[in-house]
């Protein structure tokens, strides 16, 4: 397995979260077969317009046709001088060699941030039972179980793509380069991408148990359907012998409802992570557990979601070796 990603990218990652919002049958897929499932670069270019869009005069090259209204509408003088392009068979064949590139370029898509993005949720995972699961850059990584050269890289959002039309030359990186820009109007989705070329599957092993960290739910749902989500998951963990502890790691939305009252509270101090951690620190100093709990409750009261729970008591504890 080989993972490309630069350094200094990698180092900035490792201060945020990743976050991959899905439908509930998305889901299931992921912890179902343990594979990522890689999107082609066709397949986006369908849902998105804007989609691995070309340099202006390759895309135009690429996309009218001689048939076309916009075409017959040209001037005389101007359909001369482009009527060799689309009366030239090895541009038709460019075009066909342009297609399997994109339908050999494969990625899979993730949301940099800290914290849930309402946004996210409408557009990727709509209704009751969506899913956004979270994880971070070495988890990710660490998660993977493949023998592909994949890159970690994330997207740029531009107005427009100035490249030189020599880059025809090599379709493979035309394609590769295409899905990394996007228009400046989809910044918000901040997009980290792996991806890969040149093989014909688009799915991944992953290590489900290294790659999920935390898993909210819509918020839009209710507790029926969480309780039907939660109980499909263990049914399904059970089966796949997976590790997760699904109870603790599944929680609401923090969009959903404020995180300060009561059953929130109960929710917090019964976390699988927190009682863990203070199983860990039993022998810790009166004065050093003092502070511990006044700290969490104070995380607790200040809206501290859930994911960011480990790395707080990450920084707790080595607060505490510090005064050692």
């Amino acid at each position: 397995m080989t993972i490309h990603i630069d350094k200094k990218v990698k180092r900035k990652l490792k201060k945020t979260y990743l976050w991959r919002y899905m439908s509930f049958a998305k889901f299931l897929d992921l912890i179902t077969t343990s594979e990522l499932y890689f999107a082609s670069n066709k397949e986006l270019i369908k849902g998105d317009p804007y989609e691995g869009t070309l340099p202006a005069f390759i895309n135009a090259m690429f996309s009218i046709e001689k048939d076309s209204l916009s075409y017959k509408n040209l001037p005389d003088d101007a359909r001369n001088y482009f009527e060799p392009f689309f009366i030239d068979d090895s541009i038709q064949n460019l075009k066909k060699d342009m297609n399997q590139a994109r339908e050999h370029t494969f990625i899979n898509c993730w949301h940099i941030n800290d914290d849930e993005n309402y946004l996210m949720w409408e557009s990727y995972a709509k209704g009751d039972s969506g899913i956004a699961i979270v994880t971070d850059i070495d988890s990710l990584t660490s998660s993977i179980n493949s023998d592909y050269d994949i890159n970690l890289i994330p997207v740029q959002y531009v107005n427009n793509i100035r490249e030189n039309p020599n880059d025809l030359q090599d379709l493979n990186k035309l394609v590769y380069e295409s899905s990394l820009y996007k228009k400046e109007f989809f910044k918000n989705e901040n997009e980290l991408r792996l991806i890969y070329q040149g093989v014909n599957s688009n799915r991944v092993k992953v290590d489900i148990d290294k790659l999920i960290k935390h898993i909210y739910i819509s918020p839009k749902s209710s507790e029926h359907s969480k309780n039907i989500i939660l109980n499909t998951i263990n049914c399904i963990k059970h089966k796949n012998s997976l590790n997760l502890d699904f109870n603790s790691i599944l929680t609401e939305s923090a969009i959903s409802k404020y995180r300060y009252d009561t059953s929130n509270l109960e929710m917090f101090f019964a976390s699988a992570t927190l009682q863990q951690y203070s199983k860990s620190n039993e022998n810790m100093e009166e004065n050093d557990k003092k502070d511990m709990w006044i700290s969490l409750l104070f995380a607790m009261l200040s809206d501290t979601p859930p994911h960011k729970l480990p790395k707080l008591l990450e920084n707790m504890n080595n607060k505490v070796s510090s005064k050692k």
